[in-house]
Order: structure tokens, then sequence, then C-alpha cells
């Protein structure tokens, strides 16, 4: 057997990783926003709540500051609350027009060397 074989098994299993957390993800675009509020214009919440796609709890983060926060309601089809944002840019822990966000409803943690992957 091949030295090559076993990095090869990780590194699919590294691919396979990153290709279900990156299908899980839902993004857009802030139309307005504020401490903890969130409305994208542009965006179906609710249908995707229905369909499990994103669920209260699941992590969210604002791209453009950096910020992250979790998803405490979803309030209608376009609009949600989150917790405060926490490690934004510059102090920047609210959401604004025309921020970039993305939800993430894979929790990747470790615990003893090994990592864990969970639906939040």
């Amino acid at each position: 057997m091949s030295s090559f074989a076993p990095n090869r098994n990780i590194l699919d299993l590294i691919f396979d990783v990153q290709a279900a957390i990156d299908e899980a993800l839902v993004d857009g675009t802030v139309t307005t926003g504020g401490a903890t509020s969130l409305t994208d214009a542009g965006q179906m919440f609710q249908t995707l709540a229905t369909a499990d796609e994103i669920s209260v709890g699941d992590i969210i983060v604002n791209l453009t500051t950096g910020a992250i926060g979790t998803i405490v309601s979803i309030d209608g089809e376009e609009t949600l609350t989150t917790s405060a944002l926490t490690g934004g840019a510059d102090g920047d822990n609210e959401w604004g027009a025309g921020d970039l966000y993305r939800i993430n409803p894979v929790k990747v943690a470790s615990e003893g060397g090994r990592l864990l992957f969970t639906r939040t």
C-alpha cells in the first residue's frame, strides 16, 4: 500500500465535510438592520425554516464586519432577530444596510482532538 492512500482519504474527508458545510449555507445582503435585527428584502426566511434549511440557534456571520451571532427568532419572510453580535472589526457589532451575511446551521467544534459537526 502506498503512503499516498491515507493522505488521499484524509483529503477526501476534508473535501466532503467542506462540501456538506457549504451546501448548508444560506447567504444574502442586509436591506435594513440594527443591533439585533436583520431584514433582507430578497430572502424567504420562513420558507427556509419550514424546509428545515435554517432554524433558531443557527450561527449567523456578518461577512462585512466579521461579527458573529445566532438566530433568536424568524420574524417574517424577510426579517430575523439575532443575538447581540460579537467580534466585529473595529467594534462594529450591528447589522447595516449592504452588509453581507451567511447562516451556517452546521457547528464545527473539537473535543479530545476530534472534530465534531452538529446541526444547530
